[in-house]
């Protein structure tokens, strides 16, 4: 089976637009056809290799030749050349047969060099003489379940080092993100929620007539408020009850308005950044900040419901990244779940030319968010911040850290550094047992995610 037609064999099993471009009748007959009719950046050059009994399809540009040392370090040192006829042959039935709506039959991994996925279309060269099969680039992910993208597995041929122009290494969204002429608008609940916030002579009675509008949230507040983690022996039995005599007036505002604001934004279900990850991780966290801050020394505290909503709120960069660039938060996606080790701010500069940190506060900065919440989303990763409302940043540093040693961030590391501790005035005991109390509330803090992605 020529390498094109299982290109095509790809395109068809998943229903995958594409054109057929024909090189022109003044160039059709000359051996530098392809070059004469589109850029050999775009045009994808396929090696077929062996990783045991798994196939491997390495796409990269024809202007490049594949690094075998970097592909086996992403697949596996067993990774070869098919050196054989029968195991090709046997490929080729596998891909015949595969079924539209059930490719994991195929024992098949597809890769992408990320030069390929910087370009707006990629070519494959077609079986019909001096033909192309043009694919939209943001459709490479879509061509088995898969398949992984956004790494380099190739270099310039020696020729092209000194002659070709440099590709980016990047997709720079700051210049996309320039172009956008209109951010969606604060949704209906998060803006009252923020009106009642400003408004000096807002009352419980204000707030509860708000939350009593969405039984599913009155429902989590209550769930919060009657949680392990705040010990109460007598349960609070309605909206005002647990506002009065457990949570507070700020902490069930700033409850509610990122609860509000978590139903606006979808994700899709798996990977790091789905659904049931995102979510899972940003009420541990949000609770832990909360609890983490209540122990902070009252000259330098944070404000408990504050840093309830910076907890929930603080990767709002992702979400951001999803709604007005959704290939691109899914070959990151991809990206971290092969790669779950790297930094992932490294991971993003490097494949998007931006992190959530920056997205997630410009957004909020057009929303007129708190300028609290909007320094907790820029400089959670910055152990070394000082500006205003650092503590806020601080406190997440250490929550993402936290909650790292049982598997629930995206921190680069759990450890915990004794001048992170004292810049918050906490003891390293103290911030355990807190710990351990968050983690007691588990089930009820794995429900509340289930509501918001529900």
């Amino acid at each position: 089976m020529p390498f094109s037609n299982i290109i095509l064999t790809l395109i068809d099993k998943r229903h995958l637009a594409f054109e057929l471009k024909q090189a022109p009748d003044a160039v059709a007959l000359r051996e530098d056809w392809l070059e004469q009719t589109v850029p050999l950046e775009q045009v994808a050059r396929i090696s077929i290799l062996q990783n045991g009994s798994q196939m491997v399809l390495a796409l990269y540009p024809m202007t490049n030749q594949l690094n075998m040392q970097k592909l086996r370090g992403i697949i596996g040192n067993e990774l070869r050349f098919i050196d054989s006829n029968q195991t090709m042959s046997n490929f080729e039935h596998q891909l015949k047969q595969m079924n539209s709506q059930d490719n994991h039959a195929l024992a098949m991994r597809i890769i992408v060099d990320e030069a390929l996925t910087n370009q707006d279309v990629v070519y494959f060269e077609a079986s019909k003489p001096c033909s192309l099969l043009m694919l939209q680039a943001e459709q490479l992910g879509m061509l088995a379940d898969n398949v992984l993208l956004g790494t380099r597995i190739s270099e310039p041929t020696a020729t092209n080092i000194t002659n070709a122009k440099q590709e980016q290494t990047t997709v720079d969204l700051r210049a996309r993100i320039a172009k956008l002429t209109r951010l969606p608008a604060m949704p209906e609940m998060p803006s009252k929620i923020l009106t009642l916030r400003n408004n000096p002579a807002g009352t419980v009675d204000d707030l509860t007539a708000i939350i009593e509008t969405d039984p599913s949230l009155s429902a989590q507040i209550m769930r919060y408020a009657n949680s392990a983690m705040f010990n109460h022996h007598s349960p609070a039995d309605s909206i005002k009850d647990a506002i009065f005599r457990i949570l507070g007036y700020e902490t069930v505002l700033h409850f509610t308005l990122g609860y509000a604001l978590g139903k606006v934004f979808k994700l899709p279900t798996s990977g790091p950044l789905g659904n049931d990850n995102f979510w899972q991780h940003a009420t541990f966290s949000a609770a832990l900040a909360q609890q983490l801050a209540h122990a902070i020394p009252k000259a330098r505290r944070p404000k408990p419901g504050l840093a309830y909503l910076s907890g929930l709120l603080h990767d709002a960069g992702f979400l951001v990244l999803h709604l007005f660039f959704r290939n691109e938060h899914t070959w990151l996606n991809k990206m971290l779940q092969a790669q779950p080790d790297q930094s992932i701010i490294d991971m993003e500069n490097r494949l998007l030319g931006i992190s959530h940190t920056e997205l997630g506060s410009w957004l909020f900065q057009s929303w007129n968010m708190p300028a609290e919440i909007i320094c907790a989303v820029a400089q959670h990763h910055n152990l070394d911040y000082q500006g205003e409302h650092a503590e806020y940043a601080l406190l997440l540093n250490l929550t993402e850290r936290l909650l790292k040693t049982h598997g629930i961030s995206d921190a680069d590391t759990d450890d915990i550094p004794e001048s992170l501790l004292a810049r918050l005035g906490l003891e390293e005991e103290e911030v355990y047992l807190i710990m351990d109390k968050v983690l007691q509330g588990g089930s009820t803090l794995r429900d509340m995610a289930r509501s918001v992605t529900g």
